[in-house]
C-alpha cells in the first residue's frame, strides 16, 4: 500500500491530533484536523470526537478552517459551483466504474458478489452505526491514558470507511499506525490476536484463489477493514465492561478511577471488589494473549516489510 496522494497528510495529522487531545489542547487539535480536512476531507468524522467530549470551541476550529479555505479557493476557481455539481456527487456515490473496482467498503464490494444494493447499504450503515455507538461508549468510559482518545478516534474512522465512497486500501494506513503505537500499553487492541489476523489478507506471498487479480483485491481489503472494525468495536465494548467490573465510577467529563487501596495495587483492588460483591474477571490464561499476539504481529510486519 502506497501513500501517493494527500492521504499522507491525514496519516500524519491524526496521531498528532490525538496527542493534543490527550493533553487537553482541543482547540489546537481542531485547528490541525481542520487544516488536514481542508486538504482532503478524510478526517471529517473526527468531528464526532469533539461532540462526544462537548468541546464546541475545538469543533468550531475543525469546521472553520476548511470552510474558510474553501471560501477563499472558490473566489479563485473559474467554476466554483462544480464542487456541488460534480465533486460532491462523486464523493457521495462513488460513480466511477473504474474506481469502483478498487473500493473496499461493503457498499461497493457486496453488490459485486450479488448482494442487492439496498441490503449492502443496510449492512454497511448498520455496522457503522454500531461502531459509532461503541466509540461513544469507549469515550464515556472516562479512563485516563492515551488509549482512550486513540481507540475512540480509530473506531470513528473505521466506521466511516465502512460507508464512505470511495474507500481504498491505503486509507487503513491512517488508522493502523495509531493502534500499533499503543501495542506496549496494557489493554491495547494491538495485543489481541484478531487485530493481527485482520492484517493477514495484506501479507505478500500468500495465494488467495480468485482474489489475486488487481480488480479483485478490494475483496481482501474489505475483509481487513471489516475485521478490524469489528475487532476494535468489540474491544471498546469489553473495555467499558471491564471498567464497570472493577468498580469504576462514571462522571460527566471526568475519568473513572479503579478501586485500589494502599499499596496492595491491582491485586488488592481485585480482592476488595470481590469482597464487595462486584464481579471480577479471573482468567489467568488470557495473560498469554498479549505475548502471542505481539509475536504474530512481528511475523506479519516482517512479511509486509519484505515487499
Amino acid at each position: 500500500m502506497l501513500l501517493g496522494n494527500w492521504t499522507a497528510t491525514a496519516a500524519l495529522a491524526l496521531p498528532l491530533a490525538v496527542l493534543l487531545v490527550g493533553r487537553g489542547r482541543w482547540a489546537a487539535a481542531g485547528l490541525l484536523l481542520g487544516a488536514a480536512v481542508a486538504l482532503k476531507p478524510l478526517l471529517a468524522p473526527m468531528g464526532l470526537l469533539f461532540v462526544f467530549a462537548r468541546r464546541w470551541r475545538g469543533l468550531a476550529c475543525l469546521a472553520g478552517v476548511p470552510a474558510a479555505a474553501s471560501a477563499g479557493a472558490a473566489l479563485l476557481l473559474p467554476d466554483p459551483a462544480g464542487f456541488l455539481t460534480r465533486t460532491l456527487p462523486f464523493l457521495l456515490r462513488g460513480d466511477d466504474g473504474f474506481v469502483r473496482l478498487y473500493e473496499a467498503s461493503p457498499l461497493a464490494v457486496l453488490p459485486r458478489v450479488g448482494v442487492p444494493a439496498a441490503w449492502a447499504a443496510l449492512l454497511a450503515f448498520g455496522m457503522a452505526a454500531v461502531g459509532v455507538g461503541c466509540a461513544h461508549r469507549r469515550w464515556r468510559a472516562g479512563d485516563e491514558g492515551p488509549l482512550r482518545p486513540a481507540e475512540t478516534a480509530a473506531l470513528l474512522m473505521l466506521s466511516a470507511f465502512l460507508v464512505s465512497r470511495p474507500s481504498y486500501d491505503h486509507y487503513l494506513l491512517v488508522v493502523v499506525p495509531l493502534l500499533l503505537a499503543g501495542a506496549l500499553q496494557a489493554g491495547s487492541v494491538a495485543r489481541e490476536p484478531w487485530f493481527w489476523l485482520a492484517l493477514v489478507p495484506q501479507l505478500p506471498g500468500v495465494t488467495w484463489p480468485y482474489l489475486e487479480a488487481g480488480e479483485r483485491r478490494a475483496f481482501r481489503d474489505a475483509v481487513t477493514l471489516c475485521v478490524l472494525a469489528v475487532t476494535l468495536a468489540a474491544h471498546c465494548r469489553r473495555t467499558v465492561v471491564r471498567g464497570n467490573d472493577v468498580g469504576h465510577t462514571a462522571g460527566p467529563g471526568r475519568g473513572r478511577v479503579a478501586v485500589m487501596s494502599g499499596t496492595r495495587g491491582y491485586a488488592g483492588g481485585r480482592q476488595q471488589g470481590a469482597s464487595q460483591g462486584n464481579p471480577v474477571l479471573t482468567r489467568p490464561w488470557r495473560r498469554r494473549y498479549p505475548a502471542c499476539s505481539l509475536c504474530i504481529g512481528l511475523l506479519i510486519l516482517t512479511g509486509v516489510a519484505s515487499t
